[in-house]
């Protein structure tokens, strides 16, 4: 029978002599021992932070992804078919950025646009 800290490192048989292979990792660790109290304070500053963190990356999110519009968001708001916007693209009237196989759009590209065809058509 192997020692408990060589039973958990785990050990294999090689495949030639099938004699006993064993590996054996020293772990040294070191425990820090504090407070309830404090260790409660720790915990909930951490928490504290947590929130803190995700609520600003939900907020910087929100606004990047504010300024981009896919192909649905497009044709709805333009009333074009998908095969017309595509016809857009590839004419080079509207800027738009790939990532995969979806296309993204600058509101303020799809804005410009507006005007745009407002003023030609005048």
């Amino acid at each position: 029978m192997l020692p408990p800290a060589l039973e958990m490192s785990g050990f294999r048989r090689s495949q030639r002599n099938f004699a006993p292979i064993i590996t054996a990792t020293l772990r040294i660790m070191e425990v820090v021992i504090i407070e309830r109290k404090a260790f409660e304070a720790l915990m909930a500053d951490v928490s504290s932070l947590t929130e803190k963190v995700n609520r600003l990356c939900g907020r910087e999110s929100d606004r990047r992804m504010a300024k981009w519009m896919d192909n649905e968001e497009v044709c709805r708001l333009l009333r074009l078919s998908p095969r017309t916007l595509q016809t857009m693209r590839d004419k080079r009237l509207i800027a738009c950025s790939q990532i995969g196989k979806k296309f993204y759009y600058r509101r303020e590209d799809v804005a410009s646009l507006v005007i745009d065809s407002k003023e030609a058509s005048l």
